[in-house]
Order: structure tokens, then sequence, then C-alpha cells
């Protein structure tokens, strides 16, 4: 944990630094954009349990993806994008293990979860025209907004119906890394495809590691290039 809080502070200190480089930029006349996107994703955990002796990835399940952001353009193919963010993210399971003889099973669950996410990125574009293809590349931290996944309990059932809870596990702010690409028209309209991956655990403890991972696709509008 205290790796991850100074990962924390490392960004705070970072987006900051962004901020002054944004507000020193715009007053000398550089280009800066601002807008929204939306879109979905297909989310996905993994799960591994020396425990249990087993590691797979979960079915994806779909979810929402809202941000808004600003951009500093530094040129005409470089750009340093700042966002904020909602995600919904889950997972299906229908797992089945056997341990020391037993089976055990999780079938047919269903989880999602609110995520607030905050980004950095590095953008480079390759033409300038009216279609402009780009590769964006960063890092971002992903904070789950609800109480109850912070205690998350997992629950794995018998097949002749007992419940057997692992309870009491920390569901830790993940640090994030993420690979883009996409297109932009008309410099206000933009499609934009997005593998995240989790650097950090989600869940890590001796009875059970979790990290993340997720597929989006996604429009967006620079509002500024509207008028």
């Amino acid at each position: 944990m205290n790796k991850l809080n100074n990962c924390f502070r490392a960004f705070g200190l970072m987006a900051a630094m962004v901020c002054l480089l944004l507000s020193g930029n715009q007053a000398a006349g550089q280009s800066f954009n601002y807008g929204v996107q939306i879109g979905v994703g297909s989310f996905n955990e993994k799960w591994n349990s020396e425990f249990f002796e087993f590691t797979e990835w979960k079915e994806a399940k779909s979810g929402i993806i809202i941000k808004g952001f600003g951009e500093l353009e530094h040129g005409s193919l470089f750009s340093t994008r700042l966002e904020l963010g909602f995600l919904k993210k889950g997972y299906k399971t229908d797992h089945i293990f056997e341990y020391e003889g037993v089976t055990y099973e999780l079938p047919n669950f269903s989880f999602s979860y609110n995520t607030l996410t905050i980004g950095l990125s590095e953008k480079i574009t390759f033409l300038e025209s009216k279609l402009q293809p780009y590769v964006k590349a960063g890092i971002n931290f992903q904070y789950v907004l609800e109480s109850n996944s912070h205690g998350r309990s997992l629950f794995i059932v018998s097949p002749v119906g007992h419940l057997f809870p692992i309870e009491g596990l920390d569901w830790n702010h993940t640090l994030n890394g993420n690979l883009a690409i996409g297109m932009l028209f008309n410099r206000w309209l933009f499609l934009e495809v997005d593998y995240n991956q989790g650097l950090t655990k989600a869940i890590d403890e001796n009875i059970m590691q979790i990290t993340e991972r997720y597929f989006s696709v996604s429009i967006g509008v620079n509002i500024n290039q509207l008028y």
C-alpha cells in the first residue's frame, strides 16, 4: 500500500505541474483543446490463487465510460492529455474447481462496480489534414467509488449449496497503463480504441490476487473546436 500511496503523491504532483503548464501555455497563446468522451468498455479480471490452485481470466462484462479532458498541443503533431472520468467495471464467472477432493463452483455470477479514473497521456498525430490518425500512451489511477467493494467478499459455492465466503479482502486503488489508437475528424470529432492493463493488483492477498484489464471504444468531441 505504501508504494501505491507514493504513486498517488507522484501523480498528484505531476497533475499539478501539468495544470501549471496548461495555464502558462494558454497565456502564451499555445493551442489547448477541451471536451468530453463517451463509450463502452469490455472489462475483465484475472484471478490467481495458490491456495485454491487456479489461475484464470473471468468472462468479460461491458460497461459505460464517460470522461472529460483537457489537451495541450505542442506544435501540430504532439500533445499532452489530462483526463478525469467514470468507468462502470465488472466481470462474469462460472468458475468450477476442486480442492481437497471437493468440487466448488461460482455459477452464473455477475459483479459490477463504479470507478473514478484520472489519466495522463502523450499523443502523437501523424498527419495534418481533415483526417488525423494518432496514437496515445499513458498511465491512469482508478479509484473504486463504492464502499462495499473496499471490503469485498468473494464467494464460492459447493455442489450441495454451501456458501464459502472469502472475506475481508481489501480492494486497492490501482495504477494502470494504457495504449490507444484513434482518428480525429476536422479537429473536433474523434474515434478512439483503447487497451488498459492493470500494473498493480486490485486485490493482493495471500489467498487471492486479482489483476484487471479492459478494451474500450469511444467517441469524443473537442468542444472548443465547435465554434
